[in-house]
């Protein structure tokens, strides 16, 4: 700014004298940049450039952020120890067996308790390679464990633990019972399955003699109110077999013609 200094009288003329003078400017604060010139630029001119940053090294497939240290390796991506988790109950699965479905982290329990098949009987998961599918038309689809599957009379399974499973066996059950070594039936009654020793002895008829089961297809008589086997159908007396189909009944007992004669005659 100028400014105005009035002097006293000057010796020689007498005469006042006016002096206009300028001061120095205000001083424009300086930033020093380390490193920088000393060329009056601008500071945003001496600034350094942004450059673009590649996005490299390992990166973690939970949380996003860069892995340094310890990596766990799991469906195709890299993660850190403590981002692997089940994605249900949150638990830590660097250490665990892990399952997938649909890109997501499941732990053993809460893969197998939504995904796997369930055991009709026990109504688990069914966590074993080796398991028992059963398609029937009565029963319906069923899964089952191995040992699981078993006559609702004798509790036996219908498939031996000392017999080779498959690692998923399926069963029809139709009423007829396979003949093979390595085939297994079951017939189905009121919605239990039974096997064939229990089918046999608890629906089908017994002979009045021997009580034994007698099946379908063997050869029986029906008489005297009930069946019996064709060996078993004799004479009450001799035990012979009858020559013809003819005989005659006395208490409910079965005899031929020559033995009912004799019995009559002593009688008489």
């Amino acid at each position: 700014m100028p400014s105005i200094n009035v002097n006293g009288m000057d010796e020689g003329s007498g005469m006042p004298s006016i002096n206009v003078g300028f001061a120095d400017g205000p001083s424009i604060p300086q930033i020093s940049i380390p490193g920088g010139s000393a060329s009056g630029r601008s500071p945003q001119q001496d600034a350094p450039q942004m450059v673009s940053v590649t996005r490299s090294g390992l990166y973690c497939g939970g949380c996003g952020g860069a892995i340094i240290g310890r990596i766990v390796s799991a469906m195709g991506a890299r993660w850190h120890p403590g981002c692997f988790r089940c994605c249900i109950c949150n638990e830590l699965l660097e250490n665990l067996s892990s399952y997938e479905h649909n890109g997501r982290p499941y732990c053993h329990l809460d893969y197998h308790e939504r995904y796997a098949p369930k055991c009709y009987h026990c109504e688990t998961a069914i966590v074993d390679e080796r398991f028992i599918t059963l398609d029937d038309p009565e029963l319906g689809k069923r899964t089952y464990h191995e040992q699981h599957f078993f006559c609702a009379e004798c509790g036996d399974p219908f498939l031996p633990p000392a017999l080779p499973g498959a690692a998923n066996r399926t069963f029809e059950g139709d009423g007829a019972f396979a003949a093979g070594d390595d085939d297994v039936g079951f017939t189905v009654y009121r919605g239990h399955p039974y096997c064939e020793a229990c089918h046999v002895r608890l629906r089908m008829p017994k002979c009045k003699k021997c009580k034994k089961s007698i099946r379908d297809g063997m050869q029986a008589v029906e008489a005297l109110g009930g069946k019996w086997c064709w060996e078993c159908f004799t004479c009450a007396s001799c035990e012979k077999p009858f020559e013809d189909p003819a005989f005659f009944q006395r208490d409910g007992k079965p005899f031929c013609e020559r033995c009912f004669s004799i019995m009559i005659k002593s009688e008489m």
